[in-house]
């Protein structure tokens, strides 16, 4: 009978225990801890601050206060032992229950160690029999004789009292929660973004965690750069949390977010992250400034990366979807313009890509289209082909304007020695307006003379070639808006190249090996694919023929027409204004200037632009 009632008894401590420890409800006869009048240890009151605070611990953390659990005295049935004189309340619970409940570390006193401040004591008040005591350390102890506890021992009158475990001869273990405080601190964690130097370009989720369940966290700021305000707040987030961060308006360059987690008991446990702030290039185009903007003459192209803080490492234009671009700028700013000629796009709707890359590689497109209408980068800016006479007797070099059909205005750019042969009229300083490109038939030196208003304004030499190799045209040869060089020799009939940069050879290649019969005359895109091809005549049958180019490759051939010989071919330009090349030819034996009006390579018209001009005016060049 003794026996079964000391289980019992038993059996109740462990539940209210247990109760205490994991925070399960109390049962409705558990009454609530509430401390005695003062009490003394060693003649000093110790009922105080010290057993407030293991009060508001126990509530904190096991969710109850500590019980009232009476003066239950266990004195027999330890397992395993007959002899009712080695047991004590403390024993059973240690070392017969093995009890720990799930958020707490089970520590057993092995000498080595000793308990820390707020761990949970089961202790003896004596070795052999004795009461056993639950009891909370309310100091800060620094070694094993210095531990100080509150007791919420088994006997009721023992309860809020102050006792020092010298030695902890009689302490069996004790219990301490899994973070090793109460509460838990919380843990200032982010896991967005998940390490320093995460590349931030538009707004982005900034996240976290406090890393410990059981801490109680009121609240989270976000800041940037030790900012005195935080960028976020999250008020009462439990253990995660986000908030959102956007760059716009920080400058470019690595900034330090702060996280600062703070606990109920007004604890602030702070962390931080670099980041790298970036702007994506919005690779917009600013001129033309919409869709179908008119483009009739050489024009500007412009743009912005819209970001000051993206690091743009290149821009690049293309036209019509075409692999190679016709313009690029290297680290160009966030500002960026090229020019665009439209001289080689047929009339219509064309569509201008831009490509912006930044420093990462990564691409970042805009597209606008745009309406070309056809326009010749003429003398007077007229919108009309103008030629380039030269008198062989006395090397005065004219103008020649016209509406297409006739001659309306004339006059003179310049007298020159009659060694220097006009054997060109290419755009060189890109102004679409034409130049003058001038051999010397004596020493074969080939120059340029820059015009502006119909006088020479700059000159300079392009190279000194043997006077074998003729100048017979000035296409753009390699796609890059700008006209190049085609030879010919007299002797060899070989057809050469140079590509031109800055009026500067910079490559040079052969197209062809043709019969000396077999003159250049002109360079027209003959097939509408924005390209040069070139077109012939047969100075022995009078036939007029025509190579199609790929780059500077022949790709296609064809016959025009068989004329007389007398009727030499002068030029391509676009005579009646449909963008597509016709051709004109000079009599050499009545003087005669006429035009055939092409569809594709096919003559479907002519007339007389001017009878009977002396053959001492050469046409020289035309654009």
């Amino acid at each position: 009978m003794k026996m079964r009632q000391a289980i019992t008894q038993v059996a109740i401590m462990v539940a209210l225990l247990a109760a205490m420890l994991t925070g399960m409800p109390m049962s409705a006869g558990a009454q609530g801890w509430v401390p005695g009048n003062p009490s003394y240890y060693n003649g000093v009151a110790v009922q105080g601050q010290c057993v407030v605070f293991a009060g508001n611990y126990a509530a904190q953390v096991l969710g109850e206060p500590i019980p009232s659990i009476g003066q239950f005295h266990p004195y027999n049935g330890h397992s395993g032992d007959s002899q009712a004189s080695d047991s004590d309340g403390a024993h059973w619970i240690w070392d017969d229950l093995r009890l720990q409940p799930a958020h707490t570390q089970r520590i057993a006193n092995d000498g080595t160690s000793y308990p820390q401040s707020q761990d949970i004591v089961v202790w003896s008040s004596s070795v052999g029999l004795g009461y056993g005591h639950i009891a909370i350390v309310c100091n800060d102890p620094t070694s094993a004789t210095t531990v100080q506890v509150v007791d919420s021992n088994w006997k009721s009158d023992e309860k809020g009292l102050l006792h020092a475990l010298s030695g902890l001869n009689n302490v069996l273990g004790w219990f301490r929660h899994s973070s090793q405080g109460a509460p838990p601190n919380p843990t200032c964690a982010f896991t967005n973004p998940a390490q320093d130097g995460v590349q931030v370009t538009s707004p982005i989720t900034v996240s976290g965690t406090d890393g410990d369940p059981g801490s109680t966290v009121a609240g989270v700021k976000l800041f940037l750069d030790g900012a005195g305000t935080p960028f976020a707040t999250v008020s009462n987030p439990g253990p995660t949390w986000s908030a959102s961060f956007n760059p716009a308006g920080y400058a470019a360059g690595t900034h330090t977010v702060t996280l600062t987690v703070t606990d109920q008991a007004g604890a602030t446990f702070s962390c931080s992250r670099a980041i790298m702030i970036t702007g994506n290039p919005a690779g917009s185009i600013a001129s033309p400034s919409s869709d179908g903007a008119v483009v009739s003459g050489l024009t500007t192209i412009s743009g912005t990366d819209g970001d000051s803080r993206s690091a743009v490492a290149s821009v690049k234009l293309f036209l019509d979807g075409a692999s190679s671009a016709f313009a690029t700028i290297n680290s160009p700013g966030p500002a960026w313009s090229v020019p665009f000629n439209p001289t080689y796009c047929l009339p219509g709707s064309h569509v201008i890509t831009l490509a912006v890359t930044d420093a990462a590689g990564t691409t970042f497109q805009a597209a606008q289209t745009i309406a070309i209408r056809h326009i010749v980068c003429d003398l007077d800016g007229g919108g009309t082909y103008d030629m380039l006479a030269q008198n062989s007797a006395t090397g005065e070099i004219a103008y020649w304007l016209t509406n297409g059909y006739q001659i309306v205005t004339a006059g003179t750019i310049a007298t020159q020695s009659t060694d220097w042969k006009v054997v060109g009229s290419p755009d060189l300083n890109g102004d679409c307006h034409p130049d003058i490109l001038v051999q010397n038939a004596a020493t074969g030196e080939i120059a340029y003379w820059i015009v502006q208003n119909y006088q020479i304004v700059a000159d300079g030499t392009i190279a000194m070639e043997s006077t074998d190799w003729q100048v017979v045209g000035t296409p753009d040869l390699n796609g890059d808006g700008k006209p190049d060089i085609l030879v010919q020799s007299k002797t060899t009939g070989e057809v050469a190249y140079w590509i031109l940069q800055n009026c500067q050879i910079v490559a040079n290649g052969t197209i062809a090996f043709e019969p000396t019969s077999w003159h250049i005359v002109g360079t027209p895109d003959l097939n509408g694919d924005g390209h040069s091809d070139i077109l012939v005549q047969n100075v022995g049958t009078g036939e007029i023929a025509y190579w199609i180019l790929t780059g500077t490759t022949i790709t296609g051939d064809g016959t025009i027409a068989t004329e007389p010989l007398q009727w030499q071919v002068v030029g391509a330009p676009d005579i009646d204004g449909d963008g597509r090349p016709d051709i004109l030819v000079r009599n050499t034996q009545s003087g005669d200037i006429a035009y055939w009006l092409l569809t594709g390579t096919t003559i479907t018209g002519d007339g007389t632009i001017l009878a009977g001009e002396p053959l001492q005016w050469q046409i020289a060049g035309m654009h």
